[in-house]
């Protein structure tokens, strides 16, 4: 069973070393630096609730492929799982907001959908290769990008009301 913690442990260890060096070999300002460390603290606490192992839930049946349990079918339901998947990726989107400086809502939207499809077509290679039996649903990958959005409006709204405060953050 310990081979189901080797995609946590990989992603882990490189984003703890990639967001060491990137935050120390480049000259950043206070706020900057404090955004960069953040998303990199909000990285790592992402990776380990998306991946690590799950001893799944013998109750529910999913289809699957290669024995990957998968939800290709979105349905309208406000579980308590579709609001922690939203609340998930708000940190995503607002640092989104603060790091692109003038995006419209198209490559917002277009955007805030890559960290969905990241992490289940992650879950999707570490279950099939690693067994961490995790389900890869198509209603994860809504709520993550709805909570990607609303991240990004409410930071947007926040630098529109205080343009000052935007050149704090800004990423040029």
């Amino acid at each position: 069973m310990m081979v189901n913690w080797i995609p946590l442990l990989l992603l882990e260890t490189t984003t703890f070393i990639l967001g060491h060096f990137f935050l120390n070999e480049i000259q950043w300002q206070f706020m900057q630096r404090l955004v960069l460390t953040g998303f990199w603290l909000y990285l790592m606490f992402l990776f380990f609730l998306c991946f690590r192992p799950s001893f799944g839930n013998p109750f529910v049946i999913f289809r699957s492929f290669h024995n990957v349990p998968i939800n290709i079918w979105p349905t309208l339901n406000l579980r308590i799982d579709t609001l922690e998947n939203i609340i998930l990726t708000v940190p995503a989107g607002a640092f989104f907001a603060l790091v692109f400086q003038r995006i419209n809502l198209l490559e917002a939207g277009l955007l805030s959908i890559i960290p969905g499809i990241l992490i289940e077509s992650g879950q999707f290679v570490a279950d099939y290769f690693c067994q961490i039996e995790r389900i890869v649903d198509i209603n994860d990958i809504i709520s993550n990008w709805l909570g990607c959005m609303l991240g990004f409006f409410v930071i947007s709204s926040i630098i529109r009301i205080n343009p000052k405060l935007w050149q704090r953050f800004a990423f040029n």
